[in-house]
């Protein structure tokens, strides 16, 4: 056989691939948009199966949990701790965090409001970071010259949020919107800090995803609690290629780890999970926020093999679990 004869086939198998691949996008895409339209008409369980498949790839087993993603959407249904509300309450968490990991410095607040109307510009510094307390990945700078009307419409938009109904995060209901202004961690060049999301199961710290780059170009890789890389990549749609980083742009281990690391297993001692996520500036442990359900729980972790690795370390409360469980 020629090299041409040869090459046919691998070629035709790859194209053959990718259009597959194309196919299961649309569908994962329409399977997400379908749960939308459906949802006040299917029970927890269909929309948890239909989004998650549209979303990880997969349906999930809600009933039979065992990957990662299926014991992350049977906590949501089934785990109602009194103090997640308050946890995840980006400023009332303050208070807790003071308590059990007192090691953890938290940024400064300026200011704080439940109307973007009366919210105070003139108490920030010259560089801010805003932020809305019932809501998760709004963000927003104060700099010189920024535009007040502008971010006070933004404000407003965050305000008017109810983050609950998103993907049903139930401990987001009785959070009090407001918006605040805290210290910003950025360098001197404006660069973000590294942001080291600690997965804590069942009170132990398996797994560090950093995220660097935030505004530029924003590089996520995966270690274990000994900063051993792993080969696990979170994919923006199911199935997704692997992002291969040089070896130049892998985070180097913080000088902190050890402090990053006692302290969200302080924080997160009492729930079966937590994803604590933390910064670190002049080698000095910054809280950032508590997670109870990453990516409301339907989160795309690649290869699946580690979804069902991670999901064998996080034990579910045998005190909830029923037959139909």
């Amino acid at each position: 056989m020629s090299p041409v004869s040869q090459a046919t086939p691998r070629g035709g198998s790859a194209t053959l691939r990718t259009i597959a691949f194309g196919v299961r996008s649309q569908a994962w895409t329409a399977a997400r948009v379908a749960a939308r339209a459906l949802r006040p008409w299917i029970v927890d369980e269909g929309f948890d199966r239909l989004y998650g498949w549209g979303r990880v790839g997969y349906l999930p087993r809600v009933r039979q949990p065992e990957t990662f993603v299926e014991k992350l959407l049977w906590l949501k249904r089934h785990f109602r701790h009194p103090d997640m509300p308050r946890l995840s309450d980006k400023l009332a968490v303050r208070d807790y965090v003071r308590e059990r990991a007192p090691g953890l410095r938290l940024p400064r607040v300026f200011t704080e409001s439940a109307s973007a109307a009366t919210f105070d510009f003139d108490a920030l510094p010259e560089s801010a970071v805003l932020k809305p307390t019932h809501t998760s990945g709004h963000v927003a700078f104060w700099e010189p010259g920024a535009d007040r009307e502008r971010l006070r419409a933004l404000l407003a938009d965050w305000l008017a949020r109810r983050y609950d109904r998103h993907l049903d995060e139930w401990f987001y209901r009785s959070i009090t919107p407001r918006v605040f202004a805290e210290q910003d961690l950025r360098d001197p060049l404006g660069h973000v800090p590294a942001d080291y999301k600690v997965f804590v199961l069942n009170g132990t710290a398996h797994a560090v995803q950093v995220f660097e780059g935030r505004g530029q170009r924003l590089v996520r890789t995966m270690f274990d609690r000994d900063w051993t890389p792993l080969p696990v990549y979170r994919s923006e749609r199911p199935g997704g290629p692997p992002v291969r980083l040089p070896a130049s742009l892998t985070p180097k281990r913080p000088a902190c780890l050890e402090a990053l690391l006692t302290a969200a297993e302080q924080l997160a001692a009492p729930f079966p999970f937590v994803r604590v996520d933390m910064y670190a500036v002049a080698d000095e442990p910054f809280f950032g926020e508590m997670t109870f359900l990453p990516a409301g729980g339907y989160v795309p972790l690649e290869p699946r093999s580690f979804d069902r690795a991670l999901g064998a370390h996080l034990a579910l409360p045998e005190a909830l679990r029923t037959p139909a469980a």
